[in-house]
């Protein structure tokens, strides 16, 4: 079958452009045609030899988005369309699609940032043919609210490349001396709670700590939190000297950087002024605690990615994603209050004593770390790529293989309905 994907291009380093490489090899690995909506580029830069699937640039997220999908499903007639965003973004482009083109089934890989979820939102993805989710939480909320089946396919991690090295600890030691190294994964946006992590810092520095910070990050130019530029953020604290923003930039072909082993550049000569030429997989390795203080988040790749290294995490609890991804394999960080998104998930807000305490806790207890580490190394294997793999591409066969035939080689998309798919009953799910 023909599967058309709307999600950010592949060729892109974002979260949703990496589960988009994922969803595009199970798709073709199980003997299906896959073609890409791309948000996000805007012309061809990246080596098509890279990618299974054709990519079309659709520009940015601007008033004429969707109209320019439509000359891409005219000339891609897709036999499914496969919605790969978090959850406002979803039920944007379903009714879009409900009224553009009827008779195409419509399946959405769902990003739920935060529960819970105002049922009436939710009832509005009974119009797909299938929902696909990346925890179970969020997998039994959306059940209850739909008649549509819902699946669990969780996020991965490829634990080869993200695994402990072993020289990291003399290396860290040589680059940081005895200081204490907190390490954090953030693209420049509030809800990572940036603010709150330097202020921690600067109160581990000011109780004789000696912290380093790294902030491990995909843009730095003109990284902003809240508006502000974050280097001034660091400077209002007083902590630039101990606080390392990994000046790396994104490739322009994600792909080529998938591709990278974790210890290619890992070597005991590194300087602190090369730490932006090294993968995430490195840095996470230099850091004796990763911080994962988000304020919600649907999986956070961060916490596996940590974990993987062998690297103890603190993580906002949640009560749900965050929680459930860690599993018993982290440090809770307590917040102090929450409010509500616009679709009814709770955003936590921890106070930057809180993230100090955490750490303080760690730094007194390396019994407790290696126990964390430990546990770590077990809870991210449960996200192995291999396992998860094998799983996207049974799960993406099953429903594709139960849409009706009449649905293939769709030549008239646009101009007229077509039987409607159909849908799996529930008990599919073993429910």
């Amino acid at each position: 079958m023909r599967v058309a994907i709307i999600s950010d291009s592949p060729s892109l380093p974002t979260g949703f452009a990496r589960t988009t490489r994922s969803l595009v090899k199970a798709l073709v690995d199980t003997g299906h045609e896959a073609s890409c909506y791309g948000l996000g580029i805007f012309e061809e830069v990246f080596d098509r030899s890279h990618y299974p699937c054709r990519i079309w640039p659709a520009g940015d997220n601007d008033e004429k988005l969707r109209e320019r999908l439509l000359p891409f499903l005219a000339s891609e007639k897709p036999d499914a369309i496969l919605i790969n965003y978090d959850l406002m973004t979803t039920l944007s482009w379903m009714r879009f699609l409900t009224k553009a083109v009827s008779g195409v089934a419509v399946i959405s890989h769902l990003i739920v940032d935060g529960l819970p979820v105002y049922p009436e939102l939710l009832q509005a993805l009974n119009r797909g043919a299938a929902i696909i989710v990346v925890t179970q939480c969020v997998q039994t909320q959306v059940a209850a609210a739909v008649s549509s089946p819902v699946y669990y396919l969780p996020h991965m991690v490829d634990c080869e490349k993200f695994r402990p090295l072993k020289n990291a600890e003399t290396i860290k030691r040589t680059l940081f001396g005895d200081s204490f190294v907190i390490g954090t994964v953030a693209q420049n946006r509030g809800r990572k709670q940036l603010v709150q992590s330097l202020h921690a810092i600067r109160l581990l520095r000011d109780a004789g700590r000696k912290p380093v910070f790294l902030l491990h990050t995909d843009r730095v130019r003109g990284l902003r939190v809240g508006g502000k530029p974050l280097r001034k953020i660091v400077d209002y604290f007083g902590i630039g000297d101990i606080v390392h923003i990994t000046e790396s930039h994104p490739k322009a072909d994600a792909a080529a950087e998938d591709a990278t082993n974790g210890s290619s550049r890992f070597g005991d000569s590194l300087k602190v002024h090369q730490l932006g030429d090294l993968t995430v997989a490195e840095r996470l390795n230099l850091c004796d605690v990763a911080v994962v203080a988000s304020a919600f988040g649907g999986f956070e790749y961060g916490i596996i990615e940590a974990q993987s290294c062998g690297v103890p995490v603190c993580v906002t609890d949640d009560s749900g994603n965050m929680m459930e991804v860690a599993g018993q394999a982290c440090e809770p960080l307590r917040p102090a209050l929450f409010e509500f998104t616009d679709y009814g998930a709770k955003v936590w807000k921890l106070a930057p004593e809180t993230i100090a305490t955490a750490i303080s806790q760690m730094i007194d207890n390396p019994q407790r770390r290696q126990e964390l580490q430990a546990r770590g190394v077990q809870n991210a294997k449960r996200y192995d790529q291999a396992t998860i793999e094998s799983s996207i591409a049974a799960t993406l066969g099953g429903i594709l293989d139960s849409l009706p035939g009449s649905l293939r080689a769709c030549s008239e998309l646009l101009r007229e309905a077509l039987p409607a798919p159909k849908v799996l009953n529930k008990s599919a799910q073993g429910k």
